[in-house]
């Protein structure tokens, strides 16, 4: 009698065990999935402030050339509207999302567990 109980508690303590692997590997793949994602948005807005960046050149090369006048306008008109409104992307106002922004992140957890273990062992 005794010794079915120490199979059936052996058991269920293989079958934790078991379960916390599989918790552990879908919170790992998660996370993984978190850090791709902002790697890729941090990727994308960069991609999308060198293209802005590529037009305002664009358009100091026109207003430098011989142009129409509609061409020259225009190209003022861009770099009046983009010096007036364009700001880039942010978190909820904390972070700017560029290149640096995975850094960002990566520092801004380093403080923290950081801060977290010296609570925990002082």
């Amino acid at each position: 009698m005794s010794f079915d109980l120490f199979n059936s508690s052996e058991a269920k303590e293989e079958q934790r065990l078991n379960s916390a692997w599989i918790f552990s590997f879908f919170l790992d793949m998660w996370i993984i999935k978190s850090l791709i994602l902002v790697v890729s948005l941090s990727f994308c807005c960069e991609k999308f402030y060198r293209a802005i960046s590529n037009v305002q050149n664009s358009c100091s090369i026109v207003l430098k050339l011989n142009c129409s006048d509609n061409d020259r306008r225009l190209c003022k008109n861009v770099q009046r509207l983009h010096r007036a409104t364009f700001n880039k992307m942010t978190v909820c106002r904390f972070f700017v999302i560029d290149a640096c922004f995975p850094l960002n992140m990566l520092a801004l957890l380093a403080n923290y567990v950081i801060v977290l273990l010296q609570f925990a062992f002082l």
